[in-house]
């Protein structure tokens, strides 16, 4: 929850411009840096390796509740039909 005074987004126009200044006299580093984290996102963001860390994350999780389901309040398993 964020205070209506907080500030906290609050942009100071001289810190501003001199960020622009500074991107726009050196457009080919700052072209370059965003090559390099464009490729590192694409390698390693893609959507079959964020579906199948989901995936692998919600059988974990069924896993382990289906091995708590499976045990009584005395700790000794039993068969669930």
């Amino acid at each position: 929850v964020l205070m209506a005074d907080s500030g906290w987004c609050q942009a100071k126009q001289s810190s501003y411009k001199m960020n622009l200044r500074r991107m726009f006299k050196d457009i080919k580093g700052y072209e370059k840096d965003a090559a390099q984290l464009q490729e590192w996102i694409l390698n390693n963001f893609s959507e079959e390796q964020q579906y199948a860390k989901f995936v692998e994350a919600v059988l974990k999780v069924k896993s382990v509740y289906e091995q708590n389901q499976e045990e009584d309040s005395t700790g000794f398993a039993f068969e669930i039909k």
